[in-house]
């Protein structure tokens, strides 16, 4: 049962991900906003990063639309990002304002729970070695991410 609720949050951050992207793609304040919080860290199939590196590149000369993006490509990445391009999810189109925000939220929750977990462990070898002042910026930093969680 866990073992298939962890491959179902899985599969569903992989979804939130690929929408996120595919909005960003066709609309400059998203991808900014985006940009602007975590440089699409999170993304770690090899085209969607390359997806990213492309407009960032070209980010003068780029419609905002997907069919101009594979122009844009290097040779060697246009079948895949046009591959990724059919791939496209009907029922997530990327105009639904409410959609996109869901889909971020998941994200930025999932990599702020990933951050606290490796802090967590982080203090907890701290705690051995007695160093009070790296304690403290730890929980510090441990205290800034609940909070930014609870915004979330």
């Amino acid at each position: 049962d866990v073992i298939l609720e962890t491959k179902k949050r899985n599969k569903g951050l992989e979804l939130a991900k690929e929408y996120v992207l595919r909005t960003a793609i066709e609309n400059s304040d998203v991808f900014d906003e985006v940009e602007a919080a975590n440089h699409w860290n999170f993304l770690t199939n090899a085209i969607h990063r390359a997806i990213i590196d492309i407009i960032r590149d070209h980010r003068q000369d780029y419609s905002w639309h997907f069919r101009d993006l594979a122009d844009l490509a290097p040779e060697e990445l246009k079948n895949g990002i046009l591959s990724f391009g059919l791939q496209e999810n009907e029922t997530m189109t990327p105009n639904d304002a409410t959609l996109f925000k869901d889909c971020w939220k998941q994200i930025r929750k999932e990599e702020l729970n990933e951050q606290l977990k490796n802090l967590t462990q982080a203090i907890k070898n701290l705690a051995n070695q007695e160093n009070q002042e790296k304690m403290e910026g730890l929980l510090r930093k441990f205290d800034k991410i609940q909070q930014e969680l609870r915004k979330i």
